[in-house]
């Protein structure tokens, strides 16, 4: 595979405003796995240091929610409780959840695929008490007829913690609590046509959702430099994108801060523009997540998800960011595999990795810094 892991940090960030006599926020793991074990077939997997992730199968092996472990210890992925529950008495389970699925896209544009992907039943092939892996196949059409045909597996598991920390130059008795895990995506053309840019090209994204409790910090290291090299550092309509989420581009330090407010609207950094590194701060709980994926270096082929781009549908982004538009829903951030120009037997990976870090505030401000090149919680200077 010619693609090279480069850290790409999502933060999923979620800071609250502070006030006196606020609730708790958040529910506990432990909770969350009831919910979700008395709805549907639920896989735990189980680190050393007691850090556990849930695994959905049947959601296209899901990664739904983590914990660092310990007693009432958090849960990090956020759920959609009440449909949840409802799944129990025959609804469907319902899609958009969760901290790590695979969705294949694009969902706009005149190669939108018919429908879209967000969930489906595989198959266990194998599992151990810190891996799964999951395997099935798919058949998607697009609006330009083109079919195509899907072997898809998915292998979750969860990351030596201690090696998590050694890499971030954290040690281990700076009293800093991790869980991390990766999902190794791998599609493969089944079919016997070799798919092309003149009929549309299926991609693979890997969607993380994570719990807004109220205004959310989203911080994204971008390659800094002029328009006529890079092209545009937001990508489609960035005055909404700037009126939506407060959007602040700090061309001094090449970092995107976004404030979500109410009417939060799509983030999205191109290849030219990505590093890709994106981050946020959840204050309130005192919580930093990380994210790292591959990034291929030969192609800047991404599709156009949401069809914003008519002329240029391979012009899409590397990175998005979805913020929460409603208290009760979930900021939505994703890592995109490039459009998938596949022969028969063809196949592409993509590694998207997952950690949550708790623990002194001075540690986490050192990894923040030195990932992200930003001070928790400080806006930017010097923004446009």
């Amino acid at each position: 595979m010619r693609t090279r892991l480069r850290l790409a940090v999502v933060l999923s960030a979620l800071a609250l405003a502070a006030c006196q006599g606020a609730p708790p926020l958040g529910g506990s793991f432990a909770d969350d796995l009831s919910l979700l074990q008395r709805s549907i077939g639920t896989v735990v997997l189980t680190a050393p240091t007691g850090a556990r992730i849930a695994v959905v199968p049947a959601l296209g092996g899901a990664v739904m929610t983590s914990t660092t472990g310990g007693e009432a210890a958090p849960s990090f992925g956020w759920l959609d409780r009440p449909r949840i529950a409802a799944a129990r008495r025959g609804a469907p389970m319902p899609a958009g959840q969760g901290e790590d699925r695979c969705e294949f896209g694009p969902v706009g544009g005149r190669f939108a695929v018919l429908p879209a992907v967000t969930a489906t039943p595989f198959a266990v092939v194998e599992h151990g008490a810190a891996r799964i892996a999951c395997a099935g196949e798919l058949e998607l059409r697009n609006a330009a007829g083109t079919t195509f045909r899907l072997a898809v597996r998915r292998e979750v598991r969860l990351c030596d913690g201690g090696e998590v920390l050694s890499g971030l130059g954290v040690g281990r008795d700076a009293g800093v609590r991790v869980v991390s895990f990766e999902t190794i995506t791998a599609v493969t053309n089944a079919g016997d046509t070799a798919w092309t840019k003149d009929g549309g090209l299926p991609a693979p994204r890997i969607v993380g959702t994570f719990p807004a409790h109220g205004r959310a910090h989203v911080m994204i290291p971008f390659v800094g430099g002029p328009e006529r090299y890079h092209g545009a550092v937001v990508l489609g309509d960035e005055s909404r994108a700037r009126e939506a989420n407060e959007l602040r581009i700090d061309l001094e330090r090449s970092l995107l801060v976004a404030t979500t407010t109410s009417d939060g609207a799509p983030i999205a950094i191109g290849p030219r523009r990505a590093k890709p590194v994106l981050g946020g701060w959840d204050a309130a709980r005192g919580v930093l997540t990380l994210l790292e994926f591959t990034l291929p270096i030969e192609t800047q082929d991404y599709v156009d998800w949401h069809g914003e781009r008519p002329d240029d549908p391979f012009g899409g982004a590397v990175v998005t960011a979805q913020p929460a538009n409603a208290p009760e829903a979930g900021h939505h951030l994703a890592s995109h595999a490039p459009a998938l120009a596949l022969a028969p037997g063809g196949k592409a990976v993509h590694v998207h990795r997952t950690t949550h870090l708790t623990g002194p505030r001075e540690e986490l401000a050192t990894i923040a810094r030195r990932v992200l090149g930003a001070d928790l919680g400080v806006v930017p200077h010097g923004e446009r």
